[in-house]
């Protein structure tokens, strides 16, 4: 037994510190030509998260005429005993409209220069073995690292930074019933779907693309393991910026440049996409047993 577990804890490790599979850095734009297309998405997010408020607001005045007992009887009294939750379902459709048509712009960007946001992103799992094998390498892989990163967490956790406040946390435990389960379905599931995109499919290969070429792999004396790794720092720290957390930053930090580095030795951008699901899982079940204890 002792022996067959040793055995498994080596071919992990293997596959994690020299993996056969890594992520092709043939990823066709740098930062300039980016820049241009994301303005452009960004604008389309705003369009797209503006739409579900947009309409909310204009049928509230149209309902009481058109349809008075449906005003009456189920709107009257949802905006006045579930207002928070009327908030956090808006909310969430804003997100998803939003984001939605940010990639299906993106998308068509690379569709007219002939490439494949798909083969681009590496959203796929044929680097894994493709089908339920490529699922079950990224999913162990997944998990693996995030021990990982808990287990840096512990020790960053060691350090004498003062004590802080998360507001999502705070927000999410004030949350019961249905209002609560949809913001833990967008933590958990939704927002890191829309976070690996953005800071690894997106930043980290662009910057792993301009950082290997000219100038820049110059600086880093011509070495390429060096480019990669400002690369999954320069989008780590970003990452970690983007959250708005400056006492958390350490923590994030390590958790983003895993996240690039699980992308960059598996191939698929799925690896990072289940890594950080079950990392936000695993803070919603904690936010969410805390919270009940308090109570």
């Amino acid at each position: 037994m002792a022996n067959h577990l040793s055995t498994l804890i080596r071919r992990a490790w293997q596959a994690i510190a020299h993996p056969r599979i890594r992520l092709q850095a043939d990823f066709p734009w740098g930062f300039g030509t980016m820049a241009k297309y994301y303005l452009i998405a960004n604008f389309y997010y705003f369009l797209g998260s503006l739409a579900p408020l947009a309409v909310f607001i204009g049928a509230l005045p149209l309902l009481p005429r058109f349809a008075p007992e449906f005003a009456r009887n189920v709107v009257a009294p949802l905006l006045v005993n579930h207002q928070l939750g009327v908030i956090v379902v808006v909310s969430i459709l804003s997100f998803l409209c939003g984001f939605g048509l940010e990639v299906w712009y993106i998308n068509r960007v690379f569709r007219r220069n002939g490439l494949s946001l798909r083969q681009s992103l590496g959203l796929t799992l044929e680097p894994l073995g493709g089908g339920l094998r490529g699922l079950w390498g990224a999913t162990w892989r997944a998990a693996l690292m995030l021990v990982l990163a808990l287990a840096l967490e512990q020790l960053i956790g060691l350090l004498p930074i003062p004590a802080h406040n998360d507001p999502t946390a705070e927000f999410m435990a004030s949350l019961s019933g249905l209002s609560y389960f949809g913001m833990a379905l967008l933590a958990a599931v939704a927002a890191p779907i829309f976070e690996e995109l953005v800071f690894r499919g997106f930043l980290f290969n662009i910057c792993r693309t301009t950082f290997r070429r000219g100038r820049w792999l110059k600086l880093f004396r011509g070495s390429t393991a060096m480019a990669d790794f400002a690369a999954v720092l320069a989008s780590g720290a970003v990452f970690a910026a983007f959250h708005l957390n400056p006492w958390g930053f350490p923590a994030l930090l390590v958790l983003g440049m895993l996240l690039a580095e699980l992308y960059r030795r598996t191939g698929s951008l799925y690896s990072s996409m289940i890594m950080h699901c079950l990392n936000n899982t695993l803070a919603v079940i904690l936010t969410y047993l805390t919270a009940t204890h308090l109570h």
